[in-house]
This record gives structure tokens, sequence and C-alpha cells, in this order.
């Protein structure tokens, strides 16, 4: 049986795909994280906004390097790699989705605003300002 990543190596042999396996692999495991905590459809800005809060949880104060070592700069670039794993056979889409539903969601400059203190209890707080549904600006706390 082929893994994901199995999957995702030959993918980018076969395509030459301008991201690198790590940033595919990110994206996958933003979606599969995101799928375990929504009960809703999942759309582009969800997925969008769900990839800093991620990003945040396992990299913390790294996350804009991260996300620069990915060639991830926005949210766009995030909408061609889930199209490109949902041409890959890794994920599937709705027909009303398209790649469009992520444009303008977030970028790598909500990393470069990275407030963050720590706790009584040693807990490090990240707090970050994300667009929410609407549009609106919204503070969250990670």
């Amino acid at each position: 049986m082929t893994s994901s990543y199995d999957t995702l190596i030959k993918l980018i042999k076969e395509r030459n795909l301008p991201y690198p396996l790590q940033a595919y692999a990110f994206t996958l495991e933003v979606f599969e994280w995101l799928l375990t905590i929504c009960n809703r459809k999942i759309d582009g800005a969800a997925v969008s906004r769900a990839a800093i809060i991620y990003s945040i949880r396992k990299f913390g104060l790294l996350s804009e390097t991260v996300w620069k070592e990915y060639k991830i700069e926005k949210s766009e670039d995030i909408g061609k790699i889930i199209f490109c794993l949902v041409d890959s056979g890794l994920l599937t889409k709705n027909d009303d989705d398209k790649v469009g539903d992520f444009d303008n969601i977030v970028s790598i400059d909500s990393l470069k605003v990275l407030k963050y203190n720590i706790e009584n209890d040693n807990t490090l707080r990240y707090n970050v300002v994300l667009k929410n549904e609407f549009g609106q600006e919204e503070d969250f706390v990670i």
C-alpha cells in the first residue's frame, strides 16, 4: 500500500512542482488536523486560517521562517498546493470548490506580527490577528 508521503514524492518528481515536498506535507497535515476539529464543510478560508494556527502550534516563533522555507507567502499558495493534492487524488473537492476560494485570506505577514506571553503556569500563548469569514479582523489566542 502506498503512503501519502510516497504519493507526494512521486507527484513532485513527475510534475516538477514549485513548492518543496515539505510544503505539500505541511498543507496535508493542516487539512487532516482541521478535519479532526471541524464539523462543517471546510472551505479555502478555513484551511488558510488553520494553516496559520497549526503553524504557530507546531513551529511557534519559527513559523515565519518555516513558511519562507516552504515558499508559502499567502493563502493563494496554500490553495495551489491544496488543488495539486486534489489533482493527485490525496484530497477531494466539491463541485463548487475553486482555487480562488483561497484569495486574500492570510499571508506570511500574519506571522510577522506574532505576539506572545508566558502565562503563570509557564504556558506560552500566542496572539495573532486573522480575518474571520466576514473579512473582519479577529484576535486569536493560541
